[in-house]
């Protein structure tokens, strides 16, 4: 399979099912875009190469014996510096934390692992997330893969730059008050935070835990919906996580969005402050979801001005 690094989740699932190339390669691939480009990107603070391509090389094995944990198993994946572990240090993009390794793994990495996916290293971010350029690492500034001279956003912009420059198909960010989004509509890829209490925070270095929710981004939706679907469900740690299973979140993006009510705020279209050609990508997915029989409502946000 030649350019593997083009490939999503979904498509890369789907080329070593079939035998097109192997999960090592994939990693392998992975690992080398990453020592090409990330000198002057900074997505990553630190990599597991050695321990990557040999869980890369058993998850070969696995589906070879037709012991696959997952359809994910043995690709590559990059977690934002803030997931505690028992693998690699956790720092929070700090000098404070320098060192340090947790006694026990996050349960997002727990469920990652279950599901045979390959952390290849831990991405930057804004120190102890609050920030929003990934500027404010104290380890390293990261920078946005389509323009280097440009901010990724944050605070999850090593994640987001990671995917955007394609050195991985998929990462996880943390959300308080846009950490995920935001990055993600900077660099151009896909980000979601989920809803509260829908991802275990057990593990996560708290923000503001009453709004942190971990999430993926991804180069579609449909990567987007896998990689949820791996680190979602009920955790007996986190006594604020949902307990019902979560839904099949891939067989949703089928769905139906007629009769799906958008809320518009009226004063983030009318106050000037937007810029004119994302004011028209916008209307133009409005009318797009319009015409599939979706609904627009106007509402009010009068305390955003105070934010």
């Amino acid at each position: 399979m030649n350019e593997i690094w083009k490939a999503g989740l979904a498509q890369l699932a789907l080329h070593v099912e079939s035998g097109d190339v192997s999960c090592r390669e994939v990693v392998s691939a992975a690992l080398d875009r990453i020592a090409r480009l990330d000198r002057e990107l900074g997505a990553f603070l630190r990599l597991r190469p050695d321990a990557a391509l040999a869980e890369a090389g058993a998850a070969d094995a696995a589906r070879k014996a037709g012991k696959a944990r997952s359809r994910l198993h043995g690709l590559p994946i990059a977690v934002k510096d803030i997931f505690a572990s028992r693998q690699f240090e956790t720092t929070c993009g700090s000098r404070i934390l320098a060192g340090f390794r947790a006694p026990y793994d996050a349960t997002v990495l727990v469920k990652l692992a279950a599901a045979g996916l390959v952390v290849v290293g831990s991405t930057n971010m804004d120190e102890f997330a609050m920030g929003s350029s990934t500027e404010n690492s104290a380890l390293q500034k990261t920078r946005n893969p389509w323009d280097p001279t440009r901010v990724p956003g944050g605070s999850s912009g090593g994640s987001a730059a990671a995917v955007a420059a394609r050195l991985v198909p998929a990462a996880l960010g943390t959300d308080t008050g846009g950490s995920i989004r935001q990055p993600a509509a900077l660099c151009g890829v896909v980000g979601l935070k989920p809803t509260y209490g829908r991802v275990s925070r057990y593990g996560l270095v708290a923000f503001a835990s009453s709004l942190d929710q971990i999430g993926p981004l991804a180069r579609s939706c449909a990567d987007a919906a896998l990689l949820l679907g791996v680190i979602a469900g009920p955790d007996p740690r986190d006594a604020t996580s949902y307990p019902e299973p979560p839904p099949n979140f891939v067989a949703a993006l089928g769905g139906d969005v007629s009769g799906l009510r958008i809320g518009l705020p009226r004063g983030f279209f009318d106050a000037g402050g937007a810029d004119a050609e994302t004011l028209a990508l916008t209307s133009e997915a409005l009318q797009t979801l319009q015409g599939l029989g979706a609904k627009t409502v106007e509402v009010d946000l009068p305390n955003s001005a105070h934010g």
